[in-house]
């Protein structure tokens, strides 16, 4: 064997001068050990860097199909909520009580009940006043209901001291009203 001397080439990258069997080649180029890892740590870099980009585009996808999600749910929660209370609206319109019908009482025709709540008037205006009224016309219309007052012409009152008064029905009730109670019977 003969010994052949060792060929030296350069790098086509760095211009150092290395073995020719230690020389690799790549894309058409020489080059040496430390130009080789150069490039391949450029390369990766570059991989790793498209990867990243691809895995920041799939994280970015996912997220905006999570939030697309939520806001669906979002929205199907508001048009359940909205169902809901437009039910709970009809119900209470369907249940909704009728309105009290008022009624009007002619006192002048019911003078037990006038009486009634004249003596009731005249207790609250003693407790109120710690003393009696000197008329009717003292208890009306703040102790009194509206109507009772038409009543008064119908009544006797006197305030016999300060504790005691007589109260007494001078006229009896209209005879429309005897005549109506004359035929229930």
């Amino acid at each position: 064997m003969i010994n052949e001397p060792e060929k030296y080439t350069k790098c086509d990258s760095c211009g150092a001068k290395i073995l020719e069997k230690s020389a690799i080649e790549v894309d058409g180029r020489t080059l040496c050990g430390d130009c080789v890892v150069k490039n391949t740590n450029k390369d990766v870099a570059k991989v790793e860097k498209i990867a990243k980009k691809k895995r920041d585009q799939a994280y970015e996808l996912e997220r905006q199909a999570i939030t697309l999600k939520q806001k669906k749910r979002g929205v199907l929660l508001l048009i359940i909520a909205l169902a809901a209370f437009g039910v709970v609206q009809i119900v209470t319109h369907m249940n909704k009580p009728e309105p009290v019908k008022s009624i009007s009482i002619d006192f002048s025709k019911k003078l037990p009940v006038a009486k009634s709540l004249i003596t009731i008037g005249i207790y609250k205006y003693s407790a109120d006043k710690q003393k009696l009224p000197i008329s009717l016309n003292e208890l009306y219309p703040q102790y009194l209901p509206t109507g009772v007052d038409s009543a008064f012409k119908y009544f006797s009152y006197k305030q016999l001291d300060d504790s005691s008064y007589e109260l007494e029905i001078i006229r009896q009730e209209t005879d429309e009203t005897n005549e109506s109670d004359h035929n229930e019977k």
